[in-house]
C-alpha cells in the first residue's frame, strides 16, 4: 500500500535498468526507451510518488530523499542486486540520491538534462521556481504553450482539439504541482536563491562518485542547458557527456536514434561482468 507503481519486463537473467521520469511526467515517458531496451535488459519503470498512478497524499513531503527512499525500497523488494539507473531532469536528482544513499544497489549511473547540479553562471528551471516563476502550474492555453514550447527544441505538430485536452488536463495538475514544487525547494538554512540552490545542490556528493555516469543533454534544453552537462562533468569522475543534437529537455522524444545509440553503449561498456573482469 506505501509501495510505489511501477513497470517491469524483460529476462530476470538480463541485468537491470531502471528509468526514473521528470517532473509532471510518468513512467509512460519511458515507454519508448523500455522499448529498445527489451530483449538485451531487464526494465523497471516507477512512476515516482506524487506522479502517475501513485496515490496522492497532501500530507506528506515529497522531497527528494522521500521519493528516493521509495525507489531503494522497490529495489530492495524486487532483490535485483546491482542496477543501472537512468533518470531525466528530477529524476536525475533521485537517481544520485539512490546513490548517495545506496551504493551497493548502483552499477552505473545516466542522467539525462538532470537537475541536482548548481553553477552561479548557469541559469536552468530551479531558478525560475525559487523567484516565484511557478512554471509547471498552467493556468491557461497560451501558458501550456509556452511550457510545451521550453521543452521541446522542435514543438511536436498536436491537434487543436488534442492540445485543448492536454492543456486542461495540465492545469487541473496546478495546485498539486505547486505543492510538490515547494515540497521538493526543500529546507534551507539561507535564504538567498544562490545559496539554496548550492547547499541543496549534489556538486559536492557527485565529485565522490565511483561508478560509470553517462551524461546525456538535449543541445537546445531550455529546462536546464547544456552548460549543466558541461559543468557536471567536470566534476564526476568517470563521466562521459553526449550532447544530442535537434533536441531539448526530452531527448528520447525528439532524438531517440541519437540517444538509444549512446545508451546502449554505455550500458554494454558498464555491466557488471565487465567491472569483475577488471578486478581480477
Amino acid at each position: 500500500e506505501d509501495g510505489i507503481v511501477f513497470f517491469e519486463g524483460g529476462d530476470d537473467s538480463r541485468e537491470t535498468v531502471v528509468l526514473i521520469h521528470g517532473f509532471a511526467d510518468s513512467k509512460n515517458g519511458h515507454l519508448m526507451v523500455a522499448k529498445k531496451l527489451l530483449g538485451k535488459y531487464r526494465v523497471l519503470i516507477p512512476d515516482l510518488p506524487g506522479f502517475g498512478e501513485n496515490t496522492r497524499h497532501h500530507q506528506e513531503k515529497y522531497s527528494i530523499s522521500f521519493m528516493a527512499e521509495k525507489v531503494i525500497e522497490l529495489l530492495h523488494e524486487k532483490m535485483l542486486g546491482k542496477v543501472h539507473i537512468l533518470g531525466n531532469s528530477l529524476g536525475g536528482a533521485v537517481a544520485m540520491e539512490v546513490a548517495c544513499k545506496a551504493p551497493e544497489l548502483v552499477q552505473s549511473l545516466v542522467l539525462v538534462g538532470s537537475a541536482g547540479f548548481y553553477s552561479a553562471d548557469i541559469r536552468t528551471v530551479q531558478n525560475d521556481i525559487l523567484e516565484g516563476n511557478y512554471v509547471f502550474q498552467i493556468n491557461s492555453d497560451h501558458e501550456f504553450k509556452e511550457l510545451v514550447g521550453r521543452v521541446y527544441a522542435k514543438p511536436p505538430r498536436i491537434p487543436s482539439f488534442l492540445f485543448s485536452y492536454l492543456s486542461r488536463e495540465f492545469q487541473a495538475q496546478g495546485k498539486w504541482y505547486r505543492k510538490l514544487l515547494d515540497d521538493l525547494a526543500g529546507e534551507s538554512s539561507v535564504n538567498d536563491i544562490h545559496g539554496k540552490l548550492s547547499q541543496n545542490s549534489y556538486n559536492d556528493r557527485a565529485k565522490e562518485f565511483p561508478m560509470n555516469t553517462l551524461l546525456l543533454w538535449g543541445q537546445k534544453d531550455k529546462i536546464i542547458p547544456q552548460e549543466m552537462g558541461e559543468f557536471a562533468k567536470s566534476i564526476i569522475p568517470n563521466s562521459t557527456l553526449k550532447i544530442l543534437f535537434h533536441a531539448g529537455h526530452a531527448p528520447q522524444h525528439e532524438n531517440l536514434s541519437d540517444y538509444m545509440d549512446a545508451l546502449l553503449i554505455f550500458l554494454n561498456e558498464s555491466k557488471i561482468g565487465n567491472s569483475l573482469m577488471s578486478e581480477i
